[in-house]
This record gives structure tokens, sequence and C-alpha cells, in this order.
């Protein structure tokens, strides 16, 4: 789907946003914890969260898909290549 040099770019930033959840993930959950006595609404949080991204993934995809780069070359193997 990214092919090329933007592919570290692309990993590079979501490492990024993986490290700032791992850093800060625990410690609003043991905020939230400490706060209402319950992990309840952290995990509503964590999942709505993992939801919306997979929505997100989801319409990226069917928008690559509708609309393919200027080259023809979508970067997915299509039904014709008998992948």
């Amino acid at each position: 789907m990214f092919p090329g040099r933007s592919l570290g770019k692309i990993f590079g930033l979501l490492d990024m946003g993986y490290g700032a959840g791992s850093a800060g993930g625990p410690f609003l959950a043991g905020w939230v914890f400490d706060r209402l006595g319950t992990y309840d609404p952290a995990l509503y949080a964590v999942g709505t969260a993992a939801g919306g991204s997979g929505l997100f993934m989801y319409l990226a995809l069917q928008s690559h898909r509708r609309f393919p780069a200027v080259d023809g070359k979508t970067g997915m193997p299509s039904a014709s290549d008998g992948s």
C-alpha cells in the first residue's frame, strides 16, 4: 500500500505512537482507577480507540482501492495476479 521510501517514515511514526501509548497508557489507567475506583472507563476508551483505528484503516484501504496511484500501481495484488 505504501511502497518505497515512504514505508520507513510511516513505520517510524507508528512506532512513535506505540511508544507514547505504552508510556502513557498505564499512567492514565492508574489515574482513572485512583479517581473512580474502577478500570472500566479506561477499558472502554481503549476499546473505542481500537475500534476507531480499525474503522480508519478500513476507510483508508477503500480509498486506496478507489483512487489508485498515478502510475496505475496500487501495490496490492489483484484477482488476475493469481495471488
